[in-house]
């Protein structure tokens, strides 16, 4: 018993160096070979460590440092490990979707999940209290981004024209049109034509620009889309149900972005 109090102990001073240095992650394998202890020995005692709240496993060898002011919340802000984590799987990847529009200020439609892009399939993550869930874009690399500051260093996200794009493109992971456009409207100043443009090259997918093109020119009031349409003008284009299905209500046709609305888009008022 002794033994094993020993390198339980052995853990909780290590776990207490990483946080004097700043750092808030660590791994299976590197806490082995640091501490000199057997992998079952590491096992058993972060377990313990699990069950106290003092640590969280995002993912099998992956863990968390967390700090009791962070315990009642189930650990700390996921965005803030997110880089370690993707490392950790050798992933490339950046935060999107509604979780970048927040950053870009559709502050009032924040989700209770971390959104993050990336080229492998991975299984949802309930982290604590927190929950990040990935999505599929086999254009990762390219896509443009910017950084956000956390307290263990900078994050990619989507630039806010490709946040944009993004939002419209998985659209069943962003709530819907109108949910899409109350962001549009929140975020719609930030959005650059150029970056629209750029982000349309890497796609090269007309639907996807005419439904975002028509979106933003009736939600948004002051964003300049001359140089995105004019992209569209060098494509292939057909009149496109915005919904994207066959058949249904025609609401609205759009001959500019040659759009069939057959949904109704009622974005809040922010």
């Amino acid at each position: 018993m002794q033994v094993s109090t020993d390198k339980h102990e052995k853990l909780r001073d290590y776990i207490g160096s990483l946080q004097a240095r700043g750092e808030l992650t660590f791994t299976k394998d590197q806490a082995v070979r640091d501490l000199g202890i057997t992998e079952n020995a590491f096992l058993n005692s972060a377990l313990r460590l699990i069950k106290k709240q003092a640590l969280l496993k995002p993912f099998s060898g992956f863990y968390v440092i967390v700090a009791p002011e962070y315990r009642s919340s189930g650990g700390p802000p996921a965005i803030w490990y997110i880089d370690a984590l993707m490392k950790f799987l050798e992933q490339p990847y950046y935060v999107g979707l509604l979780s970048a529009a927040a950053y870009h200020g559709a502050t009032h439609q924040a989700v209770m999940e971390l959104q993050v892009v990336t080229t492998k399939p991975l299984k949802l993550l309930r982290v604590g209290k927190s929950r990040i869930r990935f999505i599929v874009n086999k254009y990762t690399k390219k896509i443009p981004t910017t950084q956000v500051k956390t307290p263990q260093g900078p994050v990619p996200i989507s630039t806010a024209g490709a946040t944009a794009m993004d939002l419209v493109r998985f659209r069943k992971k962003s709530g819907g049109f109108s949910h899409i456009a109350t962001v549009f409207v929140e975020m719609g100043k930030r959005i650059e034509t150029g970056d629209l443009v750029k982000v349309a090259e890497i796609y090269r997918d007309a639907p996807l620009v005419q439904r975002v093109g028509y979106l933003l020119d009736k939600f948004v009031e002051g964003v300049r889309l001359a140089t995105l349409h004019g992209w569209l003008k060098f494509q292939r284009c057909s009149y496109k149900r915005l919904s994207g299905k066959r058949n249904g209500p025609e609401i609205e046709i759009n001959d500019k972005w040659m759009i069939i609305c057959d949904v109704a888009v009622e974005p809040d008022e922010v």
